[in-house]
């Protein structure tokens, strides 16, 4: 045993060995720079340059700052998964703005990009546990966003707008299916096709993704379609959650969403400025609790017919076949902004005295609205996507996916039926 002066000295030194020590994640945090080289060791003084190289050096939950600058196209492409599930975050360092061209991310596992620009994103070929925060994608030809072979891949805010002439997110199983998809906050706007009129191009293309999750997000001013649920080339298009978002106009004067071979969709408390279509019974979809100025008594009676449950949803004409239904002859006024002739101030927030309000499904809207605050405001819950006059801090975003609300729906109405 050791003299008892000994052991103190050892204590003293060990806590002051404690106090200068740098921490363990300044030791591990890597630096990348548009001048650095792969040589390096991706230390603050010697910047690697590229995504793929820094993912190698990291450790798990280590911090890629990324100087200022243009890095031209970047891909992570079949790297070695780290131990564990703590995620590689590429960021900028502070008060500096980052540019790249294409951002591919395949076959590669917990991985985050944040607060960059980019001229386009794909996750693919087997890439799982992505996160990508507020990337913004303007003024490009190509879709912006891809999804093809990825699961468990979260797109948290961000912009996407100006794409001509293909779509903004396009997803397909021509390197996989897709799985376990949130679109969480995301902005896309002011699709066209001047360079290719005959183009078919969509603010979301699901050609294929199972568990697809669409939550308060805006698309204003999409192509032919706004959200396009048709599977095609083999994909599946299944387990369907669309909740609290704002839907203006598809410029081609089609729908603003649009459910075609889909399976099992959910649509609950969202706010549309322009309609959307259900094509047949067989997809199994729920309309719950949905502001739908601009659609047609037809087109909503035909809705009715088509869903599994068409309810407490609001339109400005009569609707057969709907339960729990309110007509509101001037709808378009209920709303503080609906004209879509610019997409930045396009505003679906509701009005005083709104149709909307303390209407909403008691049971089943969604906890929070499109601001993230929390419903119901007053006595019960308003229908659309925003709670008028809810106050209160947001919530902050769940970091775990719950079970298809879909599913959920879909076993409520069950129940009622079988009572």
């Amino acid at each position: 045993m050791l003299p008892p002066i000994l052991r103190r000295s050892l204590v003293v030194a060990a806590a002051v060995a404690g106090v200068i020590a740098p921490p363990a994640s300044a030791a591990t945090t890597r630096y990348l720079s548009p001048g650095g080289s792969d040589a390096a060791s991706c230390t603050r003084k010697a910047p690697c340059r590229t995504f793929a190289r820094a993912y190698r050096a990291a450790h798990p939950g280590s911090a890629v700052i990324l100087r200022g600058g243009d890095y031209g196209g970047q891909t992570l492409s079949n790297l070695p998964p780290k131990p564990g599930a703590a995620k590689i975050v590429f960021r900028p360092a502070r008060g500096r703005n980052v540019r790249l061209g294409p951002l591919r991310i395949d076959n590669t596992q917990n991985v985050e990009v944040r607060d960059i620009r980019a001229t386009g994103w794909g996750v693919s070929n087997g890439a799982a546990h992505v996160v990508l925060r507020n990337i913004a994608v303007t003024d490009v030809s190509g879709a912006a966003g891809y999804f093809s072979g990825a699961h468990d891949v979260r797109v948290i805010g961000g912009e996407i707008a100006r794409v001509d002439p293909q779509d903004a997110i396009h997803m397909n199983a021509n390197h996989g299916h897709n799985t376990n998809i949130v679109i969480d906050g995301l902005f896309v706007h002011d699709l066209t096709r001047f360079r290719n009129p005959s183009s078919h191009n969509d603010c979301l293309q699901a050609g294929d993704v199972a568990n697809l999750r669409i939550v308060n997000s805006r698309f204003v001013n999409c192509g032919t379609q706004g959200v396009f649920l048709n599977p095609y080339g083999g994909g599946t298009t299944r387990d369907i959650t669309i909740e609290n978002s704002w839907f203006g106009p598809a410029q081609l004067g089609y729908n603003a969403l649009y459910v075609g071979g889909a399976v099992d969709v959910l649509v609950r408390n969202n706010s549309f400025a322009h309609g959307a279509h259900i094509d047949s019974p067989g997809s199994r979809t729920s309309m719950i609790g949905n502001i739908f100025q601009g659609m047609s008594g037809y087109t909503c009676s035909l809705n009715a017919r088509n869903s599994v449950e068409f309810a407490y949803n609001l339109t400005a004409e009569r609707c057969r076949g709907a339960s729990h239904h309110r007509v509101a002859r001037r709808l378009a006024s209920d709303f503080v902004n609906p004209s879509a002739a610019n997409a930045a101030t396009f505003n679906l927030n509701l009005r005083r005295g709104a149709a909307a309000i303390d209407a909403g499904d008691p049971a089943r809207s969604p906890a929070t609205d499109y601001h993230g605050r929390a419903r119901p405001a007053k006595r019960r819950p308003d229908i659309g996507a925003v709670e008028y006059g809810a106050g209160g801090r947001r919530r902050k975003p769940r970091g775990k996916r719950r079970a298809s609300a879909a599913a959920r729906i879909r076993s409520s109405h069950a129940n009622r039926t079988r009572r």
